[in-house]
């Protein structure tokens, strides 16, 4: 993680195979609305567990790119954040 939990946002995964990462940016998990999804915070699915069995669920998440130092440098900008769903 990179800043504050709730600004959602992490630092990137090292280069593959001798590459160069890319420096001064992370990568941020977000709402449909452009607001950060902060860490550790519960926030509703939307999924109703009473609905048809085997039935598809969508939910809304975005990603981008964000960045975190006055310098930005070139090189590969991959990530991934992992999030449990845990519903009662």
């Amino acid at each position: 993680m990179i800043g504050a939990p709730s600004q959602g946002v992490v630092a990137l995964s090292p280069a593959r195979r001798g590459g160069m990462a890319a420096g001064g940016v992370g990568l941020q998990l977000g709402r449909p609305d452009g607001a950060p999804h902060g860490f550790d915070v519960v926030y509703p699915s939307g999924i109703d567990p009473q609905s048809e069995p085997g039935a598809s669920h969508a939910i809304p998440l975005a990603a981008r790119y964000v960045q975190t130092d006055p310098v930005v440098t070139p090189g590969e900008a991959n990530g991934a954040i992992v999030f449990s769903i845990d519903y009662q």
